[in-house]
């Protein structure tokens, strides 16, 4: 079995390692509201034929055009690109327009936590080319306002800057803009990023850090490592419900990402004896599995949630 991981989690990080230079640059202007966003993206190749992001973007999205002024048009959920164009760099502006009232349910979404903090699903605001090999690989940076910080599921460059491994459109993601830097932990060689959003009564940073901790232990023990190499993990705060955890999910779009809305005034012993994380991490030691099959991707990640605990 852990061959089997091996070949389907480990060999395709190896890869991804070796490629060297970016034939994408992002550069993320976020505005003082955290919903105002300018976006340029240059191509240091042959153009895509396309961009494309789901089908709402042109809610959020305006104004696309080439750096020489050439103006293009959203169409549902792309942008087309002439072949003949020979500029490289599309840029945009983006206004968000973030939910702020009721509970989440289903996957990410852009939305208010806390009057503060701001969650993006990046399928709402960024443009990128088809999964191709041609595009594999992306560099981002973002310029943040004074003081705010940003979580997204890519690698690390800097505390504004990302490489990203260009993961098929449809799959989900989430960058964060917080106002509270993200804290790290190593398990097992595994790095965890965890950001908290908006305020919690009871649970510190120190015992969100020990819960994920605890919990990729666990997940660990199941077969010597933790099936990914990086994972981000955002929790945000819940009061609508007695439940420590109400809702989570995961999401892989430009890597593993976690998501949990906890009860706001939840305990560290709360959270240990809760199922929901282990559960969520325990979906990483499958490959992206079609939701039709719905015995499959969650029956056997509620078997191992319980040989994990």
């Amino acid at each position: 079995m852990k061959i089997i991981f091996y070949m389907v989690c480990v060999l395709p990080l190896c890869a991804f390692a070796e490629l060297k230079k970016s034939p994408i640059h992002y550069d993320v202007v976020v505005g003082d509201d955290l919903q105002s966003i300018e976006v340029s993206s240059c191509f240091h190749g042959a153009l895509p034929s396309t961009l494309s992001a789901n089908d709402a973007v042109g809610s959020f999205v305006s104004n696309v055009r080439f750096k020489n002024g050439r103006t293009l048009a959203v169409e549902v959920d792309r942008v087309n690109l002439p072949a003949t164009q020979t500029s490289r760099c599309v840029l945009y502006d983006v206004l968000l327009k973030p939910r702020n009232r009721g509970e989440q349910r289903g996957g990410a979404e852009t939305r208010v936590i806390d009057d503060r903090d701001m969650l993006t699903s990046i399928g709402d605001w960024l443009l990128r080319p088809d999964a191709d090999p041609e595009y594999q690989q992306f560099y981002i940076t973002f310029v943040m306002p004074k003081g705010v910080h940003v979580s997204a599921p890519w690698t690390r460059v800097s505390a504004t800057s990302f490489v990203g491994m260009n993961t098929p459109v449809e799959w989900e993601g989430i960058v964060a803009f917080l106002n509270r830097a993200p804290n790290r932990i190593n398990i097992n060689g595994s790095d965890f990023e965890i950001s908290i959003l908006g305020d919690f009564h009871r649970a510190t940073s120190a015992d969100m850090n020990h819960w994920v901790g605890r919990s990729a232990e666990g997940i660990s023990a199941l077969m010597g490592f933790f099936p990914r190499r990086q994972v981000q993990v955002i929790i945000s705060p819940s009061d609508r419900t007695n439940s420590t955890v109400p809702w989570a999910y995961i999401t892989r779009g430009g890597g593993a990402g976690i998501h949990l809305f906890v009860k706001r005034d939840a305990n560290l012993e709360q959270l240990l004896w809760d199922f929901s994380l282990p559960h969520e991490m325990s979906h990483f030691m499958f490959p992206h599995i079609d939701s039709g099959d719905y015995w499959l991707i969650e029956g056997l990640p509620t078997y191992l949630q319980h040989l994990s605990m």
